[in-house]
């Protein structure tokens, strides 16, 4: 994933609303934070402003659905799914093995700032 914009000139200003993890890795251009689910476990649903991607990073079976309805089935390690900008989404681990994922923010300067 690439960023082309301008960095966010701070780190508030483009917070996830209902990540409750904490990032892992967090600069001006990206905001990496992983997750771990146990069997039937879901994150709070969840907002982040920046291009985001959702990468499974063990084995198990992942849905990252959208306010829509809409599911992205994850299956194995590597497994990925994008979400635009201001996509409401949540991430649940629907196999019976705890599954881990990290989520990936590109982060950039926003026209409000």
């Amino acid at each position: 994933m690439m960023n082309s914009g301008a960095p966010p000139t701070d780190g508030a200003t483009d917070r996830p609303e209902g990540m409750g993890a904490d990032p892992q890795l967090e600069n001006e251009w990206f905001r990496s934070c992983r997750v771990e689910l146990g069997p039937g476990k879901e994150t709070p649903t969840q907002t982040h402003k920046n291009p985001t991607v959702v990468v499974q990073v063990s084995d198990g079976l992942t849905h990252v659905t959208r306010t829509d309805g809409i599911t992205a089935k994850l299956t194995e390690m590597g497994d990925w799914t994008w979400r635009n900008p201001e996509s409401i989404f949540m991430i649940r681990n629907a196999g019976n093995i705890p599954v881990s994922v990290v989520v990936d923010a590109a982060r950039r300067a926003s026209s409000n700032q």
